[in-house]
This record gives structure tokens, C-alpha cells and sequence, in this order.
């Protein structure tokens, strides 16, 4: 465990599926790193047919 942190899920524009999460906030001052950036999980990932117009 790393602490404490405030974070927000990130989903899929399309399906609405939760792909990661992005930290808001870290309570301790070492994690502040880590504040405004995102996780997303690589196995989520998924090159579908282009949407292109």
C-alpha cells in the first residue's frame, strides 16, 4: 500500500467501460507524484474498427 490517495475511474466514451482511474489528490507529501496523472489497464485496451467519418 502507498498511501492514501483521492482518485476518479476513467471509462470508454463508446461502452462506458471503467478502463483505469486518474489520482486527484495524495495525502502524503512522497505521493504527490502521483497527482493529475492515470492508470489505465493495458488488458482494457482494444484497437476496435476505426470510427472515422
Amino acid at each position: 500500500m502507498t498511501g492514501r490517495h483521492l482518485v476518479s475511474d476513467c471509462q470508454c466514451v463508446v461502452c462506458g467501460e471503467t478502463l483505469g482511474w486518474k489520482y486527484i489528490e495524495a495525502q502524503e507529501q512522497s505521493q504527490k507524484y502521483k497527482e493529475n496523472k492515470f492508470i489505465v489497464e493495458r488488458s482494457k485496451i482494444n484497437r476496435g474498427p476505426s470510427r472515422a467519418a
